[in-house]
């Protein structure tokens, strides 16, 4: 999840990652790339 840069902006339609976020030290990257991809 820290690393979406293989996947192009808009490209999915859902990202669903609850549990990861407890393995992630710093979120706002992560949503920042879910934004993104979305």
């Amino acid at each position: 999840m820290r690393d979406l840069s293989a996947f192009g902006d808009a490209t999915f339609d859902v990202v669903f990652h609850p549990v990861s976020n407890l393995f992630v030290p710093d979120l706002a990257p992560v949503w920042r790339e879910c934004f993104r991809v979305l």
